[in-house]
């Protein structure tokens, strides 16, 4: 019974397999390869350009009507501000949530994030957030 299902499973992997080399062979021939030289421009999807990243220390949030300002402090002592316009764009890494309310965050979180950099003078940051990580792996939910 058990060689009876793992031939079963290797059949079905192999169908996928074939289905997928199938595939890279129809694209592969809808789009042959690039000419030796060509320069292949560089395109991000938000036209926005290539993202930055920091990590610091999330030492508060500033809540400004329905967006949200981080204010981290680098490891060279530095404050950067960056402006999240609509939280539900930001992807955000962790195993667990925290809800992360206005004004001072105590203690303070360790905290990686890719932005794109945009310097906004009405609301002094540098840039906006993409992607935020935490260093313990738990983290936010933005009220």
């Amino acid at each position: 019974m058990a060689d009876e299902k793992e031939r079963e499973l290797l059949k079905l992997k192999n169908e996928a397999l074939e289905r997928i080399r199938a595939a890279e062979a129809k694209t592969s021939r809808n789009h042959p390869p690039l000419e030796p030289g060509h320069k292949v421009e560089e395109w991000w999807g938000d036209n926005k350009g290539p993202g930055a990243r920091i990590e610091g220390l999330l030492e508060r949030v500033d809540c400004l009507a329905g967006q949200a300002r981080l204010v981290l402090r680098t490891a060279d002592g530095k404050t950067v501000q960056l402006l999240i316009r609509n939280p539900s764009q930001v992807v955000i890494e962790g195993g667990g949530e925290r809800t992360l309310g206005c004004g001072p965050q105590k203690p303070p979180r360790k905290l990686s994030v890719e932005y794109t950099p945009r310097a906004d003078k009405k609301t002094q940051t540098s840039g906006m957030p993409r992607f935020c990580a935490s260093s313990d792996a738990t983290f936010l939910r933005f009220q």
